[in-house]
């Protein structure tokens, strides 16, 4: 549409070093690039786009929040680096609240929040938003803190909180909010092969929604998922000059009863 040029190299978002970062900017330099355009979903990614010394101008695509802070990074650049860069994500805070909206209109004050990776910046933005409107709208959530985004870690996770319930007698939250698709995946199908079902208002809320016909294929035939966010996608914003905020842990226990919220 634009005319330009793309050339597109990965590596691995955990696992990649300054020295492979840095090696893969020189290949680009080395094909004469405008410019740069790095993702980077972790914060091993987004140090090393901050750090690596380069001429042409970057974007960096990122979240908010995560092991660095934004403003952190930028101070790793030389000053002639920083007006030539500008750091840019999907607005993951209007995502969560609009996520909340969803959960406080179904009647739901009791939720287990399935979070991504810790080394993930998605994951932590989304965790410490949701923590923090949790606060704001007395909801009680429990954080069930996940290694990947794999549904079989989610499904293994679930499953053992059923068990658990089932062995003490405890409640079971009536909602579920799970970080990403695969989670959501696993939840509903945990839930499914314990019994419980939207029949006694359990409700499973992902936080992006996957396009695809097979999609829905992955679900109990008898099982609705509510798509809270194409959100996450409307609105994108560069937030290079915003202040990071404080993290704001919210302590919360498993309460509530298995059964429909009241109608609103």
């Amino acid at each position: 549409q634009h005319g330009l040029f793309v050339t597109v190299s990965m590596v691995h978002e955990a696992l990649c070093s300054q020295e492979e970062f840095d090696d893969l900017c020189r290949t680009f330099d080395e094909m004469n690039v405008d410019a740069f355009i790095f993702l980077t979903p972790t914060d091993v990614m987004f140090s090393a786009a901050c750090r690596t010394r380069i001429a042409q101008p970057r974007v960096i695509v990122t979240s908010t929040h995560g092991g660095i802070g934004v403003q952190d990074g930028l101070r790793l650049m030389k000053s002639a680096d920083r007006r030539r860069v500008s750091v840019v994500g999907m607005d993951q805070w209007s995502a969560m609240a609009d996520v909340m909206h969803l959960v406080v209109e179904y009647g739901h004050r009791s939720v287990l929040y399935f979070a991504g990776p810790k080394e993930w910046r998605d994951a932590a933005t989304r965790l410490l938003a949701w923590n923090k409107l949790c606060a704001a709208n007395a909801v009680n959530s429990v954080t069930v803190q996940c290694e990947t985004w794999e549904s079989s870690e989610a499904y293994g996770k679930m499953n053992h909180i059923l068990d658990n319930i089932g062995r003490t007698g405890g409640n079971l939250p009536t909602c579920m909010v799970c970080a990403n698709d695969s989670q959501a995946v696993g939840v509903a199908r945990a839930l499914h092969e314990h019994g419980v079902t939207f029949a006694v208002g359990i409700a499973v809320i992902e936080l992006v929604g996957i396009a695809g016909p097979g999609y829905l294929g992955h679900f109990p035939a008898d099982f609705r998922i509510t798509h809270a966010l194409t959100v996450a996608g409307r609105n994108f914003i560069e937030f290079r000059k915003l202040h990071d905020l404080a993290a704001w842990p919210v302590p919360a226990q498993i309460r509530g009863r298995l059964q429909r919220p009241a109608a609103r």
